[in-house]
């Protein structure tokens, strides 16, 4: 797990030089809007298999982001895999990735 959250905040931090200075907040906004709408989103549900659930909707947010962004960007497409794992830590309720990264990036 730590691998993970270290190989998607040097992800992020690669996608910040990339972007305009904003991109920090611009991040945390995009993330902290992924992870309280895939949260929101499992309280009006009456779930018996949550984690089928979860992966379902992360792997469509990872679809819908990664059909935003260039084809061709890795950089931009690492997003749509961030947002992904924060959608499905979201909907099972754990968000640990996204408190680290909220952590050490976010103001």
């Amino acid at each position: 797990m730590k691998k993970i959250i270290k190989i998607i905040i040097l992800s992020l931090i690669t996608l910040s030089t990339s972007y305009s200075k904003d991109f920090p907040n611009d991040i945390c906004n995009f993330l902290s809007n992924v992870y309280n709408s895939c949260k929101k989103d499992l309280k009006y549900k009456n779930l018996t298999k949550k984690a089928l659930y979860c992966n379902n909707l992360s792997i469509d947010t990872v679809i819908y982001f990664n059909s935003l962004f260039q084809k061709n960007s890795l950089k931009a497409k690492n997003i749509g895999k961030i947002a992904g794992e924060i959608c499905f830590e979201a909907c099972m309720e754990e968000g640990n990735s996204f408190k680290t990264i909220k952590k050490i990036l976010c103001e």
